[in-house]
């Protein structure tokens, strides 16, 4: 191995910022560069913008300031880590009213160590308090699984203080150790009454019928799965690489047209970070609403008025002004 050539071998920071300089970036403070590439790594910063600046393969076709590729890394993060923040409470919601309908119509009892029982009336994983489709059962098994996994390793507080100190295990605690993937599928699997409830207790846009707002929440919580996640492990989104898209009747009516049939068509709305905005706007009310509007609304106008080489951040990145105005409507409505 000693004489074995590596294709990306270590490099100091002074000769990551020489090979900087030589694909055409301007260095104008080394030791900042320093802290930057410190902080952020070079990885994260570089590759993931470099390609907003037109580059020809490794190269920039012209001079890039490394501050230009740095405020945009450092808004798109700010903009990534407010989004986060709102869906971790949509999460938290979710979780909260599948467990309110489910302990209240189905009990408040299961058998976690035998997790391949589905037919104990009394076990609110009993398979008949479910719809009857093909992947029920499984959903259920994997539920299982994963709680008593959990128990077994002890991975949750508060799972594991309920097992240790109560005779039973509610499923406003169980839901504690799954994650948002898994609370998709366990929404999905519900019977229709249950998932009324939680459709109308979740979606706040009384425009859309029930069962509207049913099929709004399903690929609402689709697209936020997939930016939660990337989100969470550091990663830079592109909607290119999300599965799935929010329906135009919902982009259209949820706007008042201000995302139209022209925006939609482009892509704006549809699993973008528009359509995320959108979807956390409809999915929270009152207080956390109001605080998500206040937040993001401070990061959006930096991007619109952060300019680098004549464009604002938030053209670079394919964010229309418009969303301002629509994130301001629903600012000022009451739930």
């Amino acid at each position: 191995m000693n004489n074995y050539q590596f294709d990306k071998p270590f490099k100091t920071y002074d000769e990551m910022i020489e090979l900087l300089q030589s694909r055409n970036m301007v260095i104008t403070n080394s030791e900042l560069t320093t802290h930057w590439l410190s902080d952020s790594s070079y990885y994260a910063v570089i590759n993931g913008y470099k390609n907003y600046f037109h580059p020809n393969g490794n190269n920039f076709t012209h001079p890039v300031l490394i501050e230009e590729i740095y405020s945009l890394a450092v808004l798109d993060s700010l903009l990534s880590r407010t989004l986060l923040q709102a869906i971790l409470t949509v999460e938290l919601s979710l979780k909260s009213k599948v467990s309110y309908i489910v302990s209240k119509n189905y009990g408040v009892y299961t058998d976690y160590n035998n997790i391949s029982s589905l037919d104990d009336s009394d076990d609110y994983f009993c398979a008949k308090n479910y719809r009857n489709a093909h992947d029920t059962k499984n959903t259920l098994l994997n539920l299982k699984k994963s709680l008593k996994n959990t128990i077994l390793n002890r991975k949750n507080l508060s799972v594991t203080h309920y097992v240790d100190n109560h005779n039973h295990l509610p499923l406003w605690i169980a839901v504690n150790s799954f994650y948002l993937g898994q609370m998709i599928k366990f929404y999905q699997i519900l019977k229709s009454t249950d998932k009324d409830y939680i459709a109308n207790s979740l979606v706040f846009a009384p425009q859309l019928t029930t069962d509207e707002k049913k099929d709004f929440l399903i690929s609402s919580l689709k697209i936020l799965k997939e930016y939660r996640n990337k989100i969470a492990h550091g990663n830079q989104v592109f909607h290119s690489s999300v599965k799935g898209k929010l329906p135009k009747r919902f982009v259209l009516d949820l706007t008042n047209k201000k995302i139209d049939i022209s925006d939609y068509n482009k892509g704006i709305g549809n699993n973008d970070r528009v359509s995320v905005i959108l979807i956390l706007l409809v999915l929270q009310r009152d207080f956390h609403r109001k605080l998500f509007c206040s937040t993001i609304l401070s990061t959006l106008n930096l991007m619109k008025y952060v300019h680098i080489q004549g464009k604002s951040i938030m053209n670079m990145l394919g964010i229309p002004e418009q969303i301002i105005d629509i994130i301001n409507d629903y600012s000022n409505q009451d739930n």
